[in-house]
């Protein structure tokens, strides 16, 4: 999935003025490389900010159907990739708003 939407987007030419959400072509997710971290044996990468490096969307590159959630908020925005980008499409997020946990 990923790969399919790199090579078809590499990322936003701006960002999503909806979500204030933008993501990154794949040279910046790869120079971002050091904010990667591990969870439970999983390796989760940045590959978008929210409010132009306020937060980092972090996600695992080898897994799609792992949460997708904000990096410093710790605020998972999807429960797997698939999710996040319906969210994303639909304008659904508000990252000013009350957040469920």
């Amino acid at each position: 999935m990923f790969r399919d939407l790199f090579n078809e987007f590499d990322g936003f030419k701006c960002c999503d003025e909806r979500s204030v959400i933008d993501l990154w072509p794949i040279q910046r997710t790869i120079k971002e490389k050091h904010l990667a971290k591990i969870i439970d044996g999983k390796q989760y990468h940045p590959i978008g900010d929210l409010l132009i490096d306020s937060d980092f969307v972090m996600c695992c590159l080898e897994r799609q159907s792992e949460p997708v959630f904000l990096l410093y908020d710790e605020w998972k925005m999807a429960s797997t990739a698939e999710k996040f980008f319906e969210k994303l499409v639909s304008g659904a997020f508000d990252p000013v708003s009350p957040r469920s946990p």
